[in-house]
């Protein structure tokens, strides 16, 4: 898990990818908190934007999941805070619920070394392949929020 400010981008993009460059140039030249809930092609099925407009809940109600092939970048877009668990996939982890196959998706208990981040607007968090995350979660209280999940497939980073 990785995070930073938008607003710091520049200073910061030397640290990543090209592929990150792009979603981040993309988000930043459009009004993403406009767009429609759902998916929004930036480089095909290779790079796009996932619109959410969710309500966030307690963390005990929240869900963690984790992608194969896709790299998250996570930005809140309205809404006041954000709250994301997240912590590390252990190799005796079995999957509640297995979606890889046909949705890049998999749920997870929550891990014993669950941290908390609290996520403001404007700021990223990345999340690579197989890192556990559970966002969406309220602060003090639930609150309407949109945000935008930048989607990089792992083809998109070389090597």
């Amino acid at each position: 898990m990785m995070t930073g400010l938008i607003r710091q981008w520049d200073k910061e993009k030397y640290c990543y990818p090209a592929a990150f460059d792009r979603a981040i140039s993309y988000l930043r030249s459009n009004d993403l908190a406009a767009f429609d809930e759902g998916k929004h092609p930036i480089e095909g099925s290779l790079i796009y934007a996932m619109i959410q407009k969710p309500v966030t809940a307690p963390a005990a109600e929240r869900r963690y999941e984790l992608h194969r092939d896709y790299i998250d970048i996570q930005v809140l877009l309205k809404g006041s805070r954000e709250e994301h668990r997240y912590g590390l996939a252990c190799p005796e982890s079995r999957p509640t619920e297995d979606f890889l196959e046909s949705k890049d998706l998999a749920f997870y208990p929550a891990p014993a070394d669950a941290r908390s981040l609290i996520v403001t607007p404007w700021q990223y968090v990345v999340y690579l392949p197989w890192e556990l995350h559970c966002p969406a979660c309220s602060v003090e209280a639930p609150e309407s929020i949109v945000k935008v999940i930048l989607k990089i497939h792992r083809s998109c980073m070389g090597g």
